[in-house]
């Protein structure tokens, strides 16, 4: 059995989070409210020990909405360390840099959009990513970073 990876992309009201082994991708999204039962409940049937999260970066003024997901990245943190996990935050730059999403030099701010995130997927894995839809591109953004950076230290 490989190893698999989670990444998280958290939300204001919904978060998403998908697990890949080098080769598949398994994702969900949902509210936050159902989301970490959700987690637990993968992560503990297929015994993941690679967690990485989408952490927050300032850009300036933020609003409601930017405090409302730093508060759920956070509540994710402090779950997965309760129940014995020491997930990695990733930042939103490096994600994007690691699949050539930045094309603008220089800049990798919020309008980076996830469409080219969506495409540096697909160009990648073709069908593989298939069904893949919404915040989900970005979760599994991340844990296809994570593979790689583990692949590459190897």
């Amino acid at each position: 059995m490989s190893e698999i990876f989670v990444g998280i992309d958290p939300g204001t009201s919904e978060s998403a989070f998908c697990l890949f082994d080098g080769e598949r991708f398994d994702y969900l999204k949902c509210s936050n409210s159902e989301f970490l039962p959700a987690l637990h409940d993968y992560i503990s049937y297929k015994q993941i020990e690679r967690i990485y999260i989408e952490g927050m970066q300032s850009y300036g003024r933020v609003g409601e909405t930017t405090f409302q997901t730093a508060y759920f990245v956070g509540r994710c943190l402090e779950y997965l360390e309760r129940i014995g996990h020491k997930p990695e935050v990733i930042k939103r730059h490096e994600v994007l840099s690691h699949h050539g999403c930045n094309k603008k030099k220089g800049y990798v701010g919020p309008k980076s959009k996830d469409a080219r995130i969506r495409k540096a997927l697909i160009d990648r894995f073709g069908d593989k990513t298939k069904g893949i839809y919404k915040d989900c591109w970005s979760a599994a953004a991340i844990a296809v970073m994570a593979y790689d950076r583990l692949k590459a230290s190897s």
